[in-house]
């Protein structure tokens, strides 16, 4: 019964959540072809706004559990959003870290979709800041299917202006991709490389304005996309 009641509460809010950007903002989803229908699989995508929280597994159109902070997950009303998102909740001091591991490990062995953000956090600027190296590790460990989806726009939400500024908000799935296989245990540096492996494809997917610390040449953020 609890089970059902989460499944009506997720689609629930999915389901607005697609209706809020159809309705209030000039969106355009491209891609959804490239969803694997079944099995395993990680989401990741560049994070610009709290709102691609619910928007990006709103496009991709199936259930996905989210690796969100405890910060937002322990907040009264953030937290219930969040839980009834299917946010798993990580501690970035690295306290629970193994704890959270292994759910998503679970999750992604029973053919589930977990997302994330390898930048760790929404970009100020609008460009892409460098991947944090542990966002690779699920990848390695689960050997799942990457997809990488592309968000622009979502900085532009505002609830009070969004009614007569309707801001241009597209998203863009890109194709399924796995990481090289690597024996052994993973140092610092290489799942930083993987990381970085795995946020090019979802730059090359981005105009060159959000691209950020991935844009050719640039190793480092850009100014904010006009």
């Amino acid at each position: 019964m609890i089970r059902l009641y989460q499944r009506l509460h997720y689609g629930f809010l999915i389901g607005f959540t697609m209706l809020v950007f159809r309705l209030l903002t000039r969106f355009t989803l491209v891609g959804r072809e490239n969803v694997p229908p079944h099995g395993p699989l990680i989401v990741i995508s560049n994070h610009l706004h709290y709102s691609d929280t619910g928007l990006v597994p709103a496009s991709v159109g199936r259930k996905t559990h989210y690796l969100a902070k405890t910060e937002i997950t322990e907040h009264p009303l953030a937290g219930f959003l969040a839980k009834n998102f299917g946010a798993i909740p990580l501690d970035r001091t690295g306290l629970a870290n193994r704890e959270t591991i292994g759910a998503v490990l679970d999750l992604l062995s029973t053919d589930h979709v977990v997302g994330m953000f390898p930048e760790g956090t929404r970009s100020r600027s609008g460009g892409m800041r460098r991947a944090r190296p542990g966002a690779a590790l699920l990848a390695v460990r689960s050997n799942a299917p990457i997809l990488p989806v592309a968000v622009t726009g979502t900085e532009k939400f505002r609830w009070r202006t969004i009614l007569w500024e309707r801001p241009v908000i597209r998203v863009v799935i890109g194709a399924p991709f796995s990481l090289p296989l690597i024996e052994g245990t993973l140092d610092r540096e290489q799942r930083q490389a993987l990381a970085d492996i795995m946020m090019q494809r979802v730059a090359d997917l981005l105009p060159e304005a959000y691209q950020g610390h991935y844009r050719p040449k640039a190793g480092a953020e850009t100014e904010s996309p006009s």
